[in-house]
């Protein structure tokens, strides 16, 4: 149906007789150019675990404004965490570009980070999976996420029978680049058995030279980070003690 558009000057006139209104057509609708785009995301699973599960399927579905699946649709992906409040990337996608198909759906394939010893013992993350539509006005484009958890490794267990570790640290929060000093002399052997090593693993990827049941270490980077100190006794067996330290920039 057409839309009827007067001339406010001739409002009057027209009461009166003395003006000829003409019909006119309505102008175009403008507004965004993801009018009438519905998106939904989902990730299966949504729980990845180091050591288990450790890929996700992100699955897109686009519809169009009467509801049915709208192909040919492109999204841009991008995978995150966020860490002191900034978006950080985090793990990988199989593609950073995905397009519906007939059934208005497409997907890609999530991988969570490979994990290290140093990474033991960290909070798991929440990772967001973000696709914003290609083709599109991108300053008038929305955003759409799926979240995930991102398990990392647990810390190790001790050894029944082993030595029992106990780790001291000079402070659980620090800047980046402050020095702080773990002591673990407080560790004691089995009775009849003794501590023949030390171990430190400090979380992040720096290289350390620490063997003895004191070390010292400056974070180079923002976040949670675990420090793990592992004792092993003449018979071989280990204890484990642990600290978070959160490092702020």
């Amino acid at each position: 149906m057409k839309s009827l558009f007067f001339s406010l000057a001739c409002v009057g006139l027209a009461f009166a007789g003395g003006c000829t209104v003409h019909q006119t057509e309505a102008p175009p609708l403008t507004g965004p150019s993801e009018f009438a785009l519905s998106v939904t995301m989902t990730a299966s699973p949504d729980t990845l675990v180091s050591g288990g599960q450790q890929q996700s399927s992100i699955s897109v579905q686009a519809r169009d404004a009467s509801g049915g699946p709208k192909a040919n649709q492109g999204f841009q992906l991008n995978a995150y965490t966020v860490v002191d409040n900034a978006p950080v990337p985090f793990g990988t996608l199989s593609t950073d570009r995905v397009v519906t198909g007939a059934d208005g759906r497409a997907t890609a394939i999530y991988t969570m980070p490979n994990f290290t010893n140093s990474d033991a013992g960290k909070p798991s993350r929440d990772v967001f999976v973000k696709a914003v539509p290609i083709g599109t006005d991108y300053a008038a484009a929305n955003p759409h996420n799926v979240q995930l958890l991102v398990v990392p490794p647990p810390v190790p267990a001790s050894v029944p029978g082993g030595p029992t570790a106990s780790l001291v640290a000079s402070t659980t929060t620090a800047r980046v680049g402050q020095l702080v000093t773990f002591d673990g002399s407080g560790s004691l052997a089995a009775p009849g058995c003794s501590i023949v090593a030390y171990s430190w693993s400090f979380g992040d990827d720096l290289v350390n030279d620490e063997h003895g049941y004191d070390a010292s270490h400056a974070f180079g980077s923002a976040g949670f980070h675990t420090v793990i100190m592992t004792v092993r006794d003449d018979l071989g067996r280990i204890g484990v003690a642990f600290k978070t330290i959160v490092v702020t920039g």
